[in-house]
């Protein structure tokens, strides 16, 4: 390249400049200035499209749950302007400085970009709770014990105790003195008759104290239908020279006919049928007579049935 050449490139390249926002926003920037861990914020910031096209939201996402934005309307034509609702609760913000994030995503010729609403505080934790917010998965997920810890001379006093669904059971419990020195303790239960699938909630703890009036406490339930078929056990231990055999049932739970497939087995498995009922499969898992893998190994039997999308697992620890 001659030399006239990479100067042009080279002013071509400095005078270039990066996409401009096409959302605007006011104010640009929140900043909360000290917070009080436990405290909740509502804020509403006004959302100005400035391009030439109509920008519809596809995704707003927060950098943490303590963050649930909502965007109203969700389609801005050019030039028009929507409220970016945040609702925020420190309790589950780390103390120190803390920067938030809030990318709200939108597609645009083929192609999907977005741009960030960033908040700025300082967090000073003086009520400890402990989790600070819960997630539970399972079929039946187990009670959990929720904990707070008033580090102050005059600590909260609960006056009041409520939950954002009917599915879930709250108590308040004796703290265990042996852990924690937690004040309180409060027994957060799932009712078996929750449907299947993600549930957001909370746990609202109302006090006496004017700077914690409330403590909205997260609970993410992702729980899971039960299976209608069941491999049991669904782990076996086997070895070569002491367990090289073992007997597992694949059961129909809803009383009905195990309709299989196919049956896949890892490499040095081998699987046979040793009894069909009108609602199970009983099978012997064996390791093959001359296997020459090394072991210890992992290993796992599929059994894939009619109707069901991912197959039934039994896995297996070779020693």
């Amino acid at each position: 390249m001659n030399r006239l050449k990479l100067l042009s490139l080279v002013l071509l390249l400095g005078t270039a400049s990066p996409a401009r926002a096409q959302l605007a926003f006011d104010p640009p920037t929140i900043d909360l200035g000290e917070v009080k861990a436990g405290q909740v914020f509502s804020y509403q910031i006004k959302v100005t499209n400035t391009a030439s096209s109509a920008i519809t939201m596809q995704e707003l996402k927060s950098s943490c749950g303590c963050i649930q934005p909502t965007l109203e309307p969700s389609t801005l034509a050019p030039g028009a302007s929507g409220i970016l609702k945040l609702d925020i609760n420190t309790l589950v913000s780390n103390p120190g400085p803390t920067t938030y994030g809030i990318k709200l995503r939108y597609p645009e010729a083929a192609q999907l970009k977005e741009q960030q609403y960033i908040i700025t505080g300082r967090v000073v934790q003086e009520i400890v709770v402990t989790p600070s917010a819960i997630t539970c998965y399972g079929e039946k997920p187990r009670p959990q014990t929720i904990t707070i810890l008033d580090k102050r001379t005059t600590p909260i006093k609960p006056i009041k105790l409520e939950r954002t669904s009917p599915y879930l059971d709250v108590e308040w419990v004796k703290p265990d003195t042996t852990q924690t020195a937690a004040q309180y303790a409060l027994k957060v239960s799932v009712r078996d008759d929750l449907p299947a699938g993600r549930h957001d909630h909370e746990v609202v703890v109302y006090t006496t104290d004017v700077t914690y009036p409330v403590l909205r406490i997260p609970i993410t339930i992702v729980k899971k239908a039960k299976a209608r078929f069941v491999m049991s056990p669904y782990l076996v231990i086997m070895s070569k020279s002491i367990a090289p055999t073992k007997t597992v049932t694949l059961r129909d739970q809803h009383g009905q006919g195990v309709p299989v497939e196919r049956v896949e087995a890892s490499p040095g498995i081998v699987v046979t049928v040793t009894n069909q009922a009108a609602a199970s499969i009983t099978y012997q898992v064996s390791l093959e007579p001359n296997l020459t893998r090394d072991t210890p190994f992992e290993a796992e039997v599929k059994v894939y049935l009619q109707g069901q999308k991912d197959p039934v697992k039994l896995l297996i620890n070779v020693e």
